[in-house]
């Protein structure tokens, strides 16, 4: 009796699930589509929180070394706190991407003291240098928050919050240090130091990144030569920090708008910004030679989408020269047609204009997007 009882609710259970699975309504793409958006767009809140209740931030730490320039760490951390924030790696040739390998990405004090060392494959040399860190500034940065778009969100309708939450370290040939803070969008320069050579005992070295026993100074170094680079790049990225007052202006149709631009320049510093502004008005800032720059652009009708790559010789040779003597500022300048290709990009500044004919663009282009948020910051 007990068994008819249970199988009887068993078969009752059966039948309730198989009618409860031909009631749903299977849910098309274009649903999916319309449902993912009204989730990405309703209101949200900050995630993750940048901030515990101890007071601590939450952000990761990456440290690299300049393309060309191989190296390895030794032992490189920031001081957060009592906390000993260890750089685990070193990531080559990522300067100008400067994503580094991420690590240690929750909650820390505000570092301090950055004690960074590390050995010179390229020099086969070590080096090593303690700097005190403006923590009220960066304190700032990670208080700081914003409204924008992302990379790929352009075709939502609600800008979403940011913060910062990166700090990266850089060492360059002859013992240079940068170091930045990023976001998703941004990417500021904190500070360049200056490293003195100094010797570390290489078993403790070889040990610390797992060398293994019989790997001596000379047969490591060796080992490398294939992918040295020579001449080694002294001074190339102190000079990409060089920066001049500029600002980037669309020269079009009356129709044509600029909706943003992204910026990304050699000294590693990056901007991407979407904003409604009018043509011309973007704001004048001391900045670093440009590598790239996307601008925005759209009318009634489409949206547009001008990705422009800069030779590395004619943008620097623009900025030279348009800079050269007393001149204190410069617009570059995308300059469509009638059809609304491009006609011209020139540097214009001191009653003269470079054109920078060797540069590489590639033109994307869409649906007209009428809702395109300006940058706010709280």
């Amino acid at each position: 009796m007990e068994n008819s009882r249970k199988y009887i609710l068993l078969l009752i259970l059966l039948v309730l699930q198989i009618e409860a699975c031909q009631n749903t309504k299977k849910t098309s793409d274009t649903e999916q589509i319309k449902l993912d958006k009204e989730e990405y767009n309703r209101p949200n809140e900050i995630w993750p929180s940048n901030k515990n209740e101890n007071g601590d931030y939450y952000y990761s730490v990456s440290l690299n070394s300049f393309p060309g320039y191989l190296s390895e760490n030794a032992g490189s951390h920031f001081t957060a706190g009592k906390e000993d924030l260890q750089f685990l790696t070193m990531e080559n040739n990522n300067w100008t991407i400067t994503t580094g390998a991420v690590l240690n990405n929750e909650y820390h004090a505000i570092p301090n003291r950055l004690n960074v060392q590390w050995f010179s494959i390229s020099e086969n040399k070590f080096y090593k240098g303690i700097f005190k860190l403006p923590a009220e500034q960066l304190k700032q940065y990670f208080d700081k928050i914003w409204l924008t778009y992302g990379s790929g969100m352009a075709n939502y309708e609600a800008a979403k919050y940011e913060r910062f939450n990166d700090l990266i370290v850089g060492v360059t040939p002859g013992g240079g240090v940068i170091m930045w803070i990023k976001s998703m969008s941004q990417q500021v320069e904190l500070g360049y130091f200056q490293a003195k050579e100094t010797e570390v005992d290489w078993d403790d070295f070889a040990a610390m990144n797992n060398f293994g026993a019989g790997s001596t100074r000379d047969r490591y170094v060796k080992s490398y030569q294939p992918d040295l680079t020579f001449p080694i790049p002294f001074g190339k990225a102190e000079k990409y920090r060089s920066k001049y007052l500029w600002k980037c202006a669309l020269e079009a149709n009356p129709d044509m708008m600029v909706s943003g631009y992204e910026l990304a320049m050699f000294n590693a510093e990056k901007e991407f910004l979407y904003r409604e502004y009018k043509n011309g008005t973007n704001d004048l800032q001391a900045r670093a030679v440009p590598k790239t720059i996307s601008f925005l652009v759209q009318n009634k009708k489409k949206s547009y989408n001008f990705e422009i790559t800069f030779n590395n010789k004619d943008i620097f040779k623009a900025f030279q020269t348009i800079f050269a003597g007393k001149n204190k500022e410069a617009t570059l300048i995308l300059k469509l047609d009638q059809d609304n290709d491009v006609a011209k990009i020139m540097l214009r500044g001191n009653h003269q204009e470079y054109v920078l004919n060797s540069s590489k663009v590639e033109i994307f282009s869409g649906a007209y997007k009428p809702h395109i948020h300006p940058v706010k910051e709280k």
